[in-house]
């Protein structure tokens, strides 16, 4: 399948915005080459959008699909929304450069805009990040592009990969989920590709959703939930606060385990699922014991080492 330039527009960004760490964050080289970054806008027709910063604070988007699109406006503004360019973090960055945890790391992160994701493949991205160090869970989540999902060719990039469509992954064997390396999670991903298929679940109006409903299916918890309403729905209120973020917050806050989730809401309030997401990329990701003693020796930004894999640099490795 290749897909064509159909379109092209800008924009100008505002002051707090980064394209660069906006689209380095937790990405393939498939999406971000290091100047260009390709943008699924549907992953289903499907239509992709291809964005480089021209000129300080000027935006080119070029849209490529495999027709001619009849309502631009429409596929526009879900770009500009899903890069996070209108969004105001100026409450955020007034709690930011006020904690203790995440303050040293405002100058170098400040700007970045967690990219949304379709509904679907939030909720895979939080499957594979299921009992699962970064490196793992964002080797299977390549393994899913690779292997399951669909190959395409875009005018002016090349070869890249678009997820799996759910009726896809109905479709697969257990023997070929496995050589994603899902395990046990290869259940989680039939059950949530059944919700879908079923119209449980769907990518329309996905602010609709409750934790609840997406909890109930089978083999998604609550982390996994709040993990894909935020990257989804930008439902910052919620706090996928897992086993690593409860054992930083207690060592940070000097609070019990226990009470972790708590303290983070009381300090981060409406952006605690924000909060959560940046300070993955603040300490790099690190396994629990290299990011307790960064905290302790109050190494606390992202440390951009070469040869080391890190939310801001996956794009480079994978």
């Amino acid at each position: 399948m290749k897909l064509h330039r159909v379109l092209t527009k800008y924009v100008d960004l505002q002051e707090n915005f980064d394209f660069r760490l906006t689209a380095s964050a937790y990405n393939f080289s498939w999406f971000f080459n290091g100047r260009k970054l390709l943008h699924i806008v549907d992953y289903k027709e499907p239509i992709v959008a291809m964005i480089e910063e021209i000129k300080p604070r000027k935006l080119k988007i070029t849209f490529c699909s495999t027709k001619k699109l009849t309502n631009i406006e429409y596929y526009f503004e879900k770009t500009i929304d899903s890069l996070g360019i209108t969004e105001d973090l100026d409450e955020f960055y007034e709690l930011w450069k006020k904690d203790p945890l995440l303050s040293p790391s405002l100058k170098h992160l400040k700007g970045l805009h967690i990219r949304s994701s379709p509904l679907w493949v939030s909720i895979i991205i939080g499957i594979c990040q299921q009992n699962a160090s970064f490196k793992q869970g964002w080797k299977m989540l390549s393994m899913i592009y690779k292997v399951l999902g669909r190959r395409v060719n875009v005018e002016e990039w090349g070869v890249t990969y678009l997820p799996p469509l759910p009726e896809d992954i109905l479709k697969t064997s257990l023997e070929t989920l496995k050589i994603c390396g899902l395990g046990y999670r290869s259940n989680a991903l039939l059950s949530v590709a059944r919700a879908f298929t079923s119209n449980i679940l769907n990518e329309d109006n996905v602010h609709r959703y409750s934790e609840d409903a997406i909890s109930k299916i089978r083999g998604i918890g609550p982390y996994t939930a709040r993990l894909a309403l935020v990257l989804s729905a930008r439902r910052y209120e919620l706090a996928p606060i897992d086993r690593w973020l409860k054992r930083i917050v207690s060592e940070v806050y000097k609070v019990p385990q226990n009470e972790a989730e708590k303290e983070w809401k009381r300090r981060w309030h409406r952006w605690s699922g924000l909060a959560a997401v940046l300070t993955t990329i603040a300490l790099d990701a690190e396994p629990i014991s290299t990011a307790l003693m960064r905290i302790r020796k109050r190494i606390l930004h992202p440390i951009l080492t070469k040869g080391k894999i890190t939310p801001l640099t996956l794009w480079q490795f994978i």
